[in-house]
């Protein structure tokens, strides 16, 4: 402590001494971590709203600090005061939830509202449902739309998703007796696109059954095969049909086998194994000579690198982005 009381004043030192003899954690720290802490709460005590949010974090998760809900959302509401939108969407979720502050669905909203206006895309999603569901504020469908579209705007394509959903099939469909089906199309390929697994699906289904669009076959399996190249199991299993009975493609084992084995020897996680697509490949080996066999393990291995690759390219830009929301740029 004794370096901080030659760097600032008397009321400063005395105010972070006071904020360190509140259970203070320090043995389990590293000197590093102790002086990042140490720097986080003189910069908090001299007004800077960043270190302000992230001494409302330490204190959330209890790290160099007991956990103290009240005392984080006290920080959290100084840099929420000062603008800061990170801080004012956190702090809308305290009101929200009753998290270290009494549950106030008005004030969340109206922090929410703040952060929202002011272009975070997690607090305008909030304020959507909010005038969705008529929490802290009178239900407005209108209102609700704003907001989802100024969320999907941004790029995020679980909420491009979200809105095209709501627009087809959810409680914003058929707003004044008629669908707006080429938005629902617009949102579905923004999100499709940026690999949205539920967005690929919805997109090869309405072309491939027709109804709300005009059936099309060839976009359908553009939909379907983009879903697999994002890892879909079910997707993969549905193309590895498609490659074994020659519907809509050249009929080619090798990639019929390739696809089943994706789906059932290489799910992204054990949940998702694809049980059909493992049936049809144990059926399928037996009839296939040695070299197709291995033609298709390593189709399943190329296959299998390019998807790892394209989800790892849309997890950095992800974090990238959430990064740079929590930097208070």
């Amino acid at each position: 402590m004794r370096p901080i009381a030659r760097w600032f004043g008397p009321a400063v030192f005395s105010f972070i001494v006071m904020l360190m003899s509140a259970s203070p954690m320090m043995a389990g720290m590293s000197p590093a971590e102790v002086r990042a802490f140490e720097e986080c709460m003189v910069k908090a005590a001299k007004g800077d709203r960043l270190s302000q949010c992230l001494l409302g974090d330490l204190y959330s998760a209890g790290q160099g600090v007991s956990e103290d809900q009240v005392v984080a959302t006290k920080w959290y509401r100084q840099a929420a005061e000062q603008g800061l939108p990170l801080a004012q969407h956190k702090l809308g979720n305290r009101y929200a939830f009753g998290h270290g502050a009494p549950k106030d669905l008005v004030e969340s909203t109206s922090w929410h509202r703040k952060a929202a206006e002011q272009g975070l895309d997690w607090s305008q999603y909030h304020l959507a449902n909010c005038y969705l569901n008529g929490e802290g504020v009178k239900k407005d469908a209108d209102e609700a739309l704003r907001w989802f579209r100024a969320a999907a705007e941004q790029g995020d394509s679980a909420y491009q998703y979200q809105l095209a959903l709501s627009l087809h099939q959810g409680p914003l469909a058929y707003r004044d007796g008629k669908q707006d089906m080429p938005e629902v199309l617009k949102w579905y390929r923004a999100a499709a696109v940026q690999g949205e697994i539920d967005a690929l699906r919805a997109l090869s289904h309405l072309y491939g059954q027709g109804g709300d669009v005009e059936k099309d076959d060839a976009e359908a399996l553009k939909w379907l095969r983009m879903a697999a190249g994002w890892g879909d199991e079910s997707s993969q299993g549905l193309l590895g049909d498609r490659y074994a009975s020659g519907k809509g493609v050249a009929k080619d084992e090798v990639e019929a086998f390739a696809y089943y084995r994706l789906a059932s020897v290489y799910p992204s996680s054990p949940a998702q194994n694809n049980l059909s697509a493992g049936k049809k490949l144990a059926a399928m080996e037996p009839a296939m000579s040695a070299d197709a066999k291995e033609r298709g393990m390593q189709r399943a291995d190329v296959l299998r690198s390019e998807i790892a690759a394209r989800v790892k390219a849309k997890e950095t830009e992800r974090d990238l982005r959430n990064t740079t929301k929590c930097s208070g740029r």
